[in-house]
């Protein structure tokens, strides 16, 4: 039961940043990107004590957006809405039906700073704060396809941290553009690579792959590093 509710406890706590997207470069004061993204097949990877174990995630939808301040700076703010799946921990089989179901929910919001150092790299400094609730349910019936009775009990926590980090982009064809960025934190080590396909004047669909790594977090006194992975996908508007 350990294993699986720091599982999801790390699944939880431990998201703090959001796909970057297609970059915005057009920094001059107005200018506007709006990116709405989400993962396609996120995997997480939990080791304790240098036991690892890996699992599948759940959707993670995220949105963004970047206005351009003129005099190469541009501020950024992204939202993500992130829940894991719904964990069977315990179960009791008997004259009646008992099981035990761990769930966590996180919120994050994250401001960015962008410089843009040259037309094709821009370097970012930004903060971020995330909100998990995690509840444990306890579901009772006759039998398990008949749950007569649910009792729920959830804690909700709230982490800050700060990034900086570097992005940069490059047109690869006509229409197709693709970019990278690299982010360390006091928590948190990340890097993506993407593509975006122009399919109209002011939009772009995108593709990208993401891998963040969360160093020493803390989940019932035990030290855990947690890494997620996994491709994502999303469109950007531009004005």
């Amino acid at each position: 039961m350990k294993k699986k509710v720091l599982l999801t406890l790390a699944a939880a706590m431990a998201v703090t940043s959001v796909a970057f997207a297609s970059p915005l470069t057009n920094y001059e004061k107005g200018s506007l990107a709006l990116d709405i993204n989400t993962s396609i097949s996120p995997k997480l990877e939990l080791s304790v004590n240098g036991m690892s174990e890996s699992d599948d995630s759940k959707e993670r939808l995220g949105a963004g957006i970047s206005y351009g301040l003129g005099n190469k700076f541009a501020l950024q703010y992204k939202y993500l809405d992130n829940k894991t799946k719904e964990y069977l921990v315990d179960e009791y089989i008997g004259s009646f039906y008992e099981n035990t179901t761990l769930n966590a929910k996180l919120t994050g919001h994250e401001i960015n700073v962008l410089y843009q150092i040259n037309p094709n790299v821009s370097a970012y400094v930004g903060v971020t704060r995330s909100t998990a609730k995690v509840t444990v349910t306890e579901n009772y019936g006759p039998t398990p396809g008949n749950i007569t009775d649910s009792e729920s009990l959830s804690e909700s926590q709230s982490k800050n941290g700060y990034q900086v980090g570097l992005v940069g982009q490059t047109k690869l064809a006509d229409k197709l553009t693709g970019w990278a960025s690299v982010s360390a934190g006091n928590r948190v080590n990340a890097y993506e690579v993407g593509l975006g396909y122009d399919v109209a004047k002011n939009t772009e669909l995108n593709l990208f792959y993401r891998e963040v790594k969360y160093k020493d977090f803390d989940a019932y006194s035990t030290t855990v590093d947690v890494t997620t992975k996994g491709l994502g996908a999303g469109v950007t508007f531009k004005f």
